[in-house]
């Protein structure tokens, strides 16, 4: 039973990466600017909220399923990931953090960017103020 659930999370994460991928591809090939169109921080925003519901994805559910698959205590999340470390499924929790710290760092330039749009689109049409 444990082993069919196993199985299961790891064709959904499969899945997961499958779509992240596509989204990588594409901002890849936006690439880095000062400015974007709100199409391409569109596609940063689906390669952002992509990136985070793989790893939880990854964390809550596939570490923890090999976890009760194996017996061990799950505990807590830094419990769990800290098996999934000893077991060698990751080198470097640093890097972990550093990605996680660089996509926090990005959304929130993005945000900035869409909110400075949408003063200019408001700007330049009163009519559309108040709406969001």
């Amino acid at each position: 039973m444990m082993y069919d659930k196993l199985i299961v999370d790891k064709q959904l994460l499969e899945k997961q990466l499958f779509w992240l991928e596509i989204s990588f591809q594409e901002c890849f090939q936006i690439g880095l600017k000062k400015e974007y169109t709100v199409e391409e921080f569109g596609k940063f925003e689906i390669l952002c909220a992509r990136y985070s519901r793989s790893i939880d994805f990854l964390i809550r559910k596939m570490f923890r399923t090999i976890d009760a698959y194996e017996f061990e205590n799950q505990g807590t999340l830094v419990d769990v990931v800290n098996n999934a470390h000893k077991r060698g499924l990751f080198e470097d929790i640093q890097e972990l953090r550093i990605i996680k710290n660089t996509l926090i760092y990005i959304t929130k330039q993005q945000l900035t960017h869409l909110k400075q749009l949408k003063v200019a689109a408001e700007f330049d049409n009163p009519e559309m103020e108040g709406y969001s």
